[in-house]
């Protein structure tokens, strides 16, 4: 009862796993075998196809080149006037046909003449052959014959084409081979345009060939020694010559003769690892195959073995797990515990960072603070009490003029005191966000209009300021008093760092929903080191030398257009000028 017990031991559980890698890849290795095959067949099939069109056209190439000797004579025939027998012999042994066409059989030259009662004749004038017997001996005449004269006919039907029509030599009483022959017409004068009757009139003569069809082929076929193939050469209806499955046939119109070639592939062309590439395929796909087998086999019988002592070490594993258990479960409350208290540690942290950079800054702004009072305050008050004093003590002696200058540098310096409180208490109403901000209908043109005039009065007219307005069709709602404090402080400081009579352009245009303007000076700009610090409280430029200030102006203007929920950028080039761009949304 062992004996089927092992046997289904072997087909069922983790022991099953072999038999079905088995399977498989001996069913991959089968299946590439026979793709690699097919695929190595369709490969020398394309490829013995591509070989049979070269040789085809090779041959068709070939055939072709045998009549531009032909050709040449007639086009050379053509403009000589004295047609001599020694230029003709010349040139047929200039390019000694005889070696180069083999399938000549003779080769010559025949002009054309006509007698006084109308009969036309083509009479051969020189002639050479290969054999010691020419076909057409001098003062033959080619349209004797029925054939011959057909041919005659179709030149002068066609006279464009490159050569006339053939003549079967076997339809003459003669004792030759059988072959064709082939005739190139020189004219006179270009025949396109004439009559056919007319064109007689004007043919010289022509240059006739005779053709062994069969030693012509024979001598093209030997071309194609290189290519790995057979190539028979056989007249229509013989039997064909088949190896394999590869054959081709292709018909060849050579001069009047139909013939065909059978194509077969050599021996040679199947040398080389194509054909043993699908034999190698198999067999590493076979190793492959017991290989896998034996590695999962081995891996199976390891793992039933694996298994019964996992089974053995489960129960003695089941104290410790849960040991391990209550322990990571301690582990995690603990771990959780810290991360908690680094958690608060880390926000109790930034939260005394952040206090003390608070901390820092309200430090620095208390500084700069009360050092701008110091100075600002300190220079109106002194004029208030040195002009004060001046009218306690001397009231009645000065005249009028001198005390209204001193009650004029009491209000200015007074006025100056004020600006100075109420940037203070604007820029901590912004701060703590009570800036009231009520939207209401506005008339921009007028706006700006009266504020340029407001600002030209303030100043003294120190620097013209030039507006522009355009396109500025539509209804606005803002809140006016937000918008004074955003242009009357940028108009004020482009004035204030202009040398005097230098125009400040302010202009105003509409894009879309948004009301675009632009404050652009000559004056004296802001040095690139300062330009991070430009919207910080009481910050002034490096270059401002004694011109007052607060340094609140650029910080209110930022906060006013933030408010409106605008843009507000600018350019500066120290010693050349500035210029703030502000885009509110403004237009309803």
């Amino acid at each position: 009862m062992r004996a089927p017990t092992r046997i289904r031991q072997s087909f069922s559980g983790p022991m099953l796993m072999p038999w079905i890698v088995c399977i498989l890849t001996l069913s991959l290795s089968v299946a590439a075998w026979i793709q690699v095959r097919h695929n190595t067949e369709r490969e020398l099939a394309l490829h013995f196809d591509s070989l049979s069109s070269i040789a085809c056209n090779s041959i068709q190439r070939a055939i072709g080149l045998e009549f531009d000797d032909a050709q040449i004579l007639s086009e050379l025939l053509r403009h000589d006037s004295t047609i001599s027998d020694q230029r003709i012999t010349n040139f047929l042994k200039s390019v000694h046909w005889q070696r180069r066409h083999p399938g000549f059989m003779d080769i010559g030259v025949a002009l054309y003449t006509t007698n006084s009662s109308g009969n036309d004749s083509l009479l051969v004038k020189l002639s050479e052959s290969r054999g010691p017997n020419s076909l057409h001996v001098r003062g033959f005449d080619l349209l004797s014959e029925a054939a011959r004269r057909a041919v005659f006919e179709k030149i002068m039907d066609f006279p464009g084409q490159r050569a006339g029509d053939v003549a079967s030599l076997t339809d003459t009483n003669m004792p030759i081979h059988p072959g064709v022959v082939q005739y190139h017409p020189f004219w006179k004068s270009p025949p396109g345009l004439l009559k056919p009757e007319e064109r007689k009139s004007n043919l010289r003569g022509v240059v006739f060939v005779s053709i062994d069809q069969s030693q012509l082929l024979r001598g093209v076929m030997g071309g194609l020694t290189n290519l790995p193939l057979i190539v028979t050469l056989v007249s229509q209806g013989a039997p064909r010559v088949t190896r394999g499955t590869m054959a081709r046939t292709a018909t060849l119109s050579i001069s009047g003769g139909e013939w065909r070639l059978d194509i077969i592939p050599s021996p040679s062309f199947y040398a080389g690892t194509r054909m043993i590439f699908p034999t190698v395929v198999l067999i590493c796909g076979l190793t492959m195959s017991m290989l896998l087998t034996s590695i999962v086999w081995i891996q199976a019988r390891r793992r039933v073995e694996a298994e019964t002592a996992i089974l053995e070490l489960r129960v003695r594993d089941a104290a410790i797990l849960g040991f391990n258990a209550e322990l990571e479960r301690r582990i995690t409350l603990r771990t959780a515990e810290l991360v908690e208290s680094q958690t608060r540690l880390r926000a109790s942290e930034e939260e005394l960072r952040h206090a003390l950079e608070q901390e820092k800054e309200l430090v620095r702004l208390k500084t700069d603070f009360v050092s701008l009072v110091s100075h600002e305050f300190r220079t109106p008050l002194g004029i208030i009490q040195s002009a004060a004093e001046v009218l306690e003590s001397y009231f009645d002696r000065l005249k009028a003029e001198r005390r209204n200058a001193h009650l004029q540098d009491i209000a200015r310096a007074t006025r100056r005191m004020t600006n100075l409180m109420e940037e203070v208490l604007l820029l901590g109403r912004v701060d703590s966000g009570k800036l009231d901000c009520t939207p209401q209908v506005l008339d921009l043109t007028d706006f700006c209009r009266r504020l340029t005039n407001e600002l030209l009065a303030a100043t003294n007219r120190k620097c013209p300021i030039e507006l522009s307005i355009a396109n500025l069709e539509g209804q606005v709602a803002t809140d006016e008093n937000t918008l004074r404090h955003i242009f009357t402080n940028l108009l004020s400081n482009a004035v204030k760092y202009s040398t005097g009579g230098h125009p400040v352009h302010f202009s105003v245009v509409r894009e879309n929903n948004h009301a675009v303007f632009v404050v652009r000076d000559s004056g004296i700009g802001i040095p690139r080191a300062d330009l991070p610090h430009l919207f910080q409280a009481f910050r002034r430029g490096s270059n401002v030398g004694g011109t007052t200030g607060t340094g609140l102006g650029l910080v209110i203007v930022k906060r006013c257009v933030e408010l409106q929920a605008g843009e507000l950028t600018f350019v500066s080039t120290e010693g050349m000028g500035t210029a703030f761009k502000v885009k509110l949304p403004l237009f309803t």
